[in-house]
């Protein structure tokens, strides 16, 4: 990854921390993985949040969040942080997708429950 680059995932990274805390989520941990960084966050109703950020210049990056990539991370994450959290408590897997339009602008969609299962 070039450094232009670099600093282009690093200001994606904080547009999507930045616009969760706007929506008052309290961002616990940011997490780096290939194909999309996820941002662990607590929304106000008391869910915990598993975002995952994508980015491109050219569209907007597909909500995608495979099932089994959320769970075994949700897994791992409440076990290595259950003395933090409350007893009972909903954990749901988001996507936050940017197109970013120029160095100074973007727009981005979050797209909320992305792991649930669809029904025929």
């Amino acid at each position: 990854m070039t450094s232009t680059n670099k600093t282009l995932e690093q200001r994606v990274e904080a547009a999507a921390k930045r616009y969760l805390e706007l929506k008052d989520f309290i961002v616990k941990e940011e997490i780096e993985r290939e194909g999309g960084n996820v941002i662990i966050a607590q929304d106000d109703s008391g869910f915990l949040v598993l975002a995952k950020v994508a980015a491109s210049e050219d569209e907007f990056p597909p909500a995608i969040f495979d099932r089994d990539e959320f769970e075994d991370l949700a897994s791992a994450w409440l076990t290595e942080h259950s003395d933090e959290l409350d007893e009972c408590l909903n954990v749901r897997g988001d996507s936050i997708s940017i197109r970013v339009l120029s160095d100074t602008r973007a727009l981005l969609r979050h797209t909320t429950n992305i792991t649930a299962p669809t029904w025929a």
